[in-house]
């Protein structure tokens, strides 16, 4: 079918955002190396109010959609970033927002895997491998989860601390066939 043909162009886009997230992050807060509540609450407070502006115009301008279940667990689990603890609800409300959950998972692991990165570029090895056994047998609902793009979001975050040629062959560890 047509959406098997498009499924590894979606997987290259999603891939290629989690990469220019990790640099731009790598960039802009080059320095932090440790978890800040401060910061992690001012990075919240730019995507959830961007995310919950968008779920209300869903609501308003499709109310009358439904996808079964309870419209206000819908909207609770989605408010809360929880639509991926219940299938029904996973792609429900604002189902294209769905890359939300793992994006706001790997900045809250972003200061750890700054600092593990900038002192051994190798460890970037382990985040490929991992990604790519997360990737091979994981679940259904397995892009929620953070380790999802956990190699390239880690290879953004190394590219953008100017070790581009260790993090690109690294980075072929991405390319083992996986059956998403």
């Amino acid at each position: 079918t047509g959406s098997n043909v498009l499924s590894p162009l979606g997987l290259i886009g999603i891939s290629l955002f989690f990469i220019s997230s990790g640099f731009l992050l790598a960039t802009k807060y080059s320095k932090l190396e440790k978890f800040s509540f401060k910061w992690m609450f001012k990075e919240y407070v730019k995507i959830a109010s961007l995310y919950y502006l968008a779920i209300i115009a869903v609501i308003i301008l499709f109310s009358r959609q439904t996808y079964g279940g309870s419209t206000f667990l819908q909207i609770a689990y989605h408010f809360l970033f929880l639509e991926w603890i219940d299938r029904p609800y996973a792609y429900s409300v604002i189902s294209s927002a769905w890359f939300i959950v793992p994006l706001l998972g790997l900045y809250l692991l972003y200061p750890c895997l700054n600092k593990f990165i900038r002192k051994n570029i190798y460890l970037l090895v382990v985040a490929f491998i991992i990604m790519d056994i997360f990737r091979f047998f994981a679940g259904s609902l397995s892009p929620y989860n953070p380790l999802f793009f956990l190699g390239d979001f880690c290879f953004g975050i190394a590219l953008a601390q100017g070790k581009r040629k260790s993090a690109i062959l690294i980075s072929l560890l991405g390319l083992i066939p996986n059956p998403v």
